[in-house]
C-alpha cells in the first residue's frame, strides 16, 4: 500500500463490512470469540481426515462430523491469484498454490480473528504430543496482524487413495500449464477449486454476489474469505 492509500476509510469499511457478515454468518470468526451465548465452538475436535497426514477441524462426531467453514474480512494486502502463464519446475508443481493475505488496519474486528484462531490453536495441542505442534503467531503488515489464507492447485494421492480429478477453469489455466503438470500421484480436485465472487448492491440496497474472474481483485481491496482450518504434519514429529 502506498501513502495515497486511506487507511482511514479503509479502517472504516472493513468495520461495516464485519458488522454486516456477523449478523449474517454465526461462523464469522470475528463473531464466534465475542458471541457468549453462541454454540458454534461446541463439539468441536480436530480429526483425521482420510489422508493420514492431515488433521480438520471439525462439528460432530462420527458419520455425522461436518469440516467448520468459517468467514473473515479485511483488506487484501497481498495476493498470489491466477492467472498460470509460466511453467514451474517439474519436482515442485505439487507445491503451487494461490494464496491472499488480509489485515484488519486495526480493527478490533480483526483481532478478535487473531484470538479465534489462537483459540483453535489450543484445541489442536490437546491433540498432539506436548511440543511437536509447532507455534503459530500472526506476522505483522505496517505494524497490523495479518492473515494468509491459501489453497494448493494439486493434493499428492497415496496409493490405494480415491481422489476424483476435475478440470482447471480457463480462469485458472487458460494455457493448460497446470493440467499438463497433473499425473498419477497428484490431481487436482474438487477440494482445491477456489470460486472468487463479486459483490453488488442492487437498486433496492440489497447485497447479491456474482462470480468473478479471480484476476478482477486487487491489493487494497477489501474482501472477505471463507476457510476451513487444518493441521498437517510436518517434517519429523513436527505438525
Amino acid at each position: 500500500m502506498d501513502k495515497f492509500y486511506d487507511i482511514a476509510r479503509a479502517f472504516n469499511s472493513v468495520q461495516k463490512h464485519v458488522e454486516e457478515s456477523m449478523n449474517m454468518n454465526p461462523y464469522h470468526m470475528s463473531r464466534i470469540i465475542t458471541d457468549q451465548e453462541g454454540e458454534q465452538m461446541s463439539d468441536v475436535s480436530l480429526q483425521k481426515d482420510t489422508d493420514d497426514s492431515v488433521w480438520q477441524l471439525v462439528k460432530g462426531n462420527g458419520d455425522n462430523a461436518e469440516e467448520l467453514v468459517f468467514s473473515c474480512t479485511g483488506v487484501m494486502c497481498k495476493a498470489n491469484l491466477p492467472l498460470i502463464v509460466r511453467a514451474p519446475r517439474w519436482d515442485k508443481a505439487f507445491m503451487l498454490l494461490q494464496s491472499i493475505t488480509v489485515t484488519g488496519l486495526g480493527c478490533t474486528s480483526f483481532d478478535d480473528v487473531i484470538a479465534m484462531l489462537q483459540e483453535m490453536k489450543l484445541t489442536a495441542e490437546r491433540v498432539f504430543k506436548h511440543g511437536t505442534l509447532d507455534k503459530w503467531t500472526p506476522s505483522m503488515y505496517q505494524g497490523f496482524p495479518m492473515l494468509t489464507l491459501s489453497n494448493q492447485y494439486f493434493q499428492i494421492v497415496k496409493e490405494g487413495a480415491q481422489h476424483e480429478a476435475v478440470p482447471f477453469s480457463d480462469d485458472v489455466d487458460p494455457a493448460g500449464i497446470l493440467q499438463h503438470l497433473g499425473k498419477r500421484d497428484m490431481v487436482h480436485s474438487e477440494d482445491n477449486v477456489v470460486q472468487y465472487f463479486k459483490a453488488q448492491t442492487d437498486d433496492e440496497g440489497k447485497c447479491r454476489f456474482q462470480q468473478a474472474r479471480p484476476q478482477l481483485f486487487r491489493i487494497r481491496d477489501v474482501v472477505e474469505a471463507q476457510c476451513s482450518v487444518i493441521t498437517f504434519k510436518a517434517k519429523g514429529i513436527k505438525h
